[in-house]
Parts: C-alpha cells; sequence; structure tokens
C-alpha cells in the first residue's frame, strides 16, 4: 500500500520481516498516553490499518505495563496491500473511488468471496485508490462482473 515507513514496536515473538499485523486503535487503557514508549508504540499507527514489518531491529524493551507480555522489538512497518473485489465498470488502474463492499450471495462456493468484503482494514465509504488491477473474475459460480484491484487508502 502507501511507501510510508513508519517505526513501531511489536511483540518479539512477532518481529520477523513479512509478518503481518491489524492495528485497531490505541489502547491507553493498557498502555497510558505517559509511557516512554506510547508514540512509537500506539500514537505512531493508524487506526483500523493492516501493517506489514519491512524490517526488525536489534533493538528491545521490555513493555513497562505488560501490554506486550514479552519483549518488545523494535521495528520498520508500512501499510499493507489490500486486494478486494470490485464491480469492473470501476476498476480503472489510478482510479480514486469510495469503497463499497460487494453483498456475495456464493461465499461458499467462490475461492474469491474473502475479496469481496474484506473485514479488517477498509471501511465502508472510505476513500481508496487503485494501484493495481490483477484479475477479471469470470467464473460460472459468479454472476457479476467483477475484478480482483490492490488497492490504496486516499488520506
Amino acid at each position: 500500500m502507501g511507501s510510508k515507513e513508519i517505526i513501531t514496536f511489536v511483540g518479539k515473538s512477532y518481529s520477523e520481516r513479512g509478518f503481518k499485523f491489524y492495528f485497531y486503535k490505541p489502547r491507553s487503557d493498557i498502555c497510558p498516553e505517559s509511557c516512554r514508549f506510547y508514540n512509537p508504540c500506539m500514537n505512531n499507527l493508524e487506526e483500523n490499518t493492516i501493517y506489514k514489518i519491512i524490517s526488525v531491529t536489534d533493538i528491545e524493551h521490555q513493555c513497562p505495563y505488560e501490554y506486550h507480555n514479552e519483549p518488545m522489538s523494535l521495528v520498520k512497518v508500512s501499510e499493507s496491500d489490500v486486494k478486494i473485489l470490485i464491480e469492473s465498470r470501476r476498476a480503472y488502474l489510478g482510479a480514486q473511488i469510495e469503497y463499497e463492499p460487494l453483498d456475495c450471495t456464493f461465499k461458499d462456493e467462490c475461492e474469491f468471496a474473502k475479496y469481496c468484503s474484506p473485514v479488517l482494514g477498509l471501511q465502508p465509504g472510505a476513500k481508496i485508490k487503485i494501484r493495481e488491477i490483477n484479475l477479471k473474475i469470470k467464473d460460472q459460480k459468479c454472476p457479476n462482473s467483477l475484478t480482483l484491484v490492490t488497492i490504496e487508502k486516499v488520506k
């Protein structure tokens, strides 16, 4: 997704290049804003976003509030690619559109159903930009004209 790189902390057992995680929101009920690690650990990340670890440092700290329940590693992350299905008539490279989850009635029969309405990282009405056209879905089980695209959020 976007190319912006962010420094943050993750639990040591998750600190592997390529690992993806979902950041729901800062948890000031567990880690107060007065914590010296609050900014890099919680405040650097955008709510409701999937991140991918792109590099891991040798720097480790113990979380003062035991949020991670293990040592935490300093890592560099960027937003992870998100693939979704959209109506083919809206699938133009570079187009900026509003995300609309698809109401799929063939979820049990279609290998692409998970792309119709991803649960994490994308809210209905979010502004998105089509970064890559991946695949036009031509399947007799799906009566809709859909295209698999890679998108990024527009901020």
